[in-house]
This record gives C-alpha cells, structure tokens and sequence, in this order.
C-alpha cells in the first residue's frame, strides 16, 4: 500500500510538472527593457554623463557599497540588444578614481535589422542542439559578436535570434540570416 500512494503522488506531481510547460506552448517575446533602471537613483554625475555620451548604454543594475559606487548597462544598437556586450564602470569612494573597463565600440554598425528567418524556424533549429521539452521557450532578436569569444578575433556584429527556456537555460544564439548556431549552453556545457 506504501508503495502504490508513492508511486500516485509521485504520478501526481510529474503531471503537474508537465501541465506546466504545457500551459506555455505558445512561443513567448522576451522584451529586453532599455531602462529597466530608473535613472534618478544614479548619484555620480560621470556616471550620468556616460550615459548622455553614449546613447546606446542602457543602465540595469547600479549598486553603492562603502568602497565603490558600480554601473552595469547593456549596449543597444538599432533598437535591438547587443547579446554578448555589456559596460561596467565602478568608482572607488577613496580614491574617487574610475574604472572602465574597456573602449567602447562605435556601434554604428552597417547591419540591417530585418531576419531572413522568422523566429520558429529559429526555435526549430535551436531544439535540434539544445532539449527545451521541460521548459517554456522565449526568443528575442538582437545582434551578437561573433567575434568576441575567440582569441584575437575582431568584433563581427550579426543579426541573431536567442532562444531560451524561461530560467534563462538553455540558451541557443542562432544567426538571424544563415542559421548558423553561434552558441549553445545548457546551463553546464558550453558548446
């Protein structure tokens, strides 16, 4: 009897599991905000004027601690997000010194924004190298350097489709024209 009210709860909640993702089998937009941060609580003013400098930096996260006061934004470009590009900048409170981290690019990029494939067809490619059975699958457009992740290559923007389940896992990049899958990651393995 023990056994056969486990094996019915455990029937149970794998039903609910599954009712779930089921409840979501409608392809879902993932809007990437511009300004998820409200940009009043930005208290140094180099900050501010990095921002008004390049129009493309999109704050979302800004934090002050005793040692450092620290801006996280996304980079935008066409209206659409950059996927793999992201500008942090910190300023020490001893020192009042500031960190970049890097030069940013002009991001005046000869790109058009128009797919050559509709998300589906991305969203087909993507189940063919990642499983998205277990989750709810959202897709968004942006634009992906290609050129980032391999040892001195050059930045080479394309448009690109991410795919990815609801907790952000698995995610697949897929070029927006060719299909061509850029990366893939489940959370564990990066291919």
């Amino acid at each position: 009897m023990k056994h056969l009210l486990a094996f019915l709860i455990l029937a149970a909640l794998c039903a609910n599991c599954r009712k779930g993702v089921e409840s979501c089998k409608d392809y879902q937009k993932k809007n990437v905000q511009e300004y998820p941060l409200d940009l009043n609580v930005i208290e140094v003013p180099e900050f501010k004027t990095l921002l008004a400098q390049y129009g493309y930096l999109r704050p979302y996260a800004y934090s002050s601690d005793q040692y450092s006061w620290t801006m996280k934004c996304n980079v935008f470009c066409k209206g659409l997000p950059v996927l793999n590009d992201q500008y942090i900048v910190t300023k020490g409170k001893p020192s009042n010194q500031i960190i970049y981290p890097d030069t940013l690019p002009a991001y005046d990029l000869a790109l058009s924004t128009d797919p050559g494939i509709s998300y589906t067809d991305a969203i087909q490619a993507a189940k063919h190298v990642m499983n998205f059975d277990h989750t709810c699958i959202f897709y968004s457009l942006g634009i992906f350097n290609t050129g980032l992740y391999g040892a001195y290559h050059p930045n080479n923007y394309v448009l690109a489709w991410k795919i990815e389940g609801k907790d952000k896992y698995p995610v697949v990049i897929i070029d927006a024209r060719t299909k061509q899958i850029y990366r893939s990651y489940d959370g564990i393995i990066i291919n």
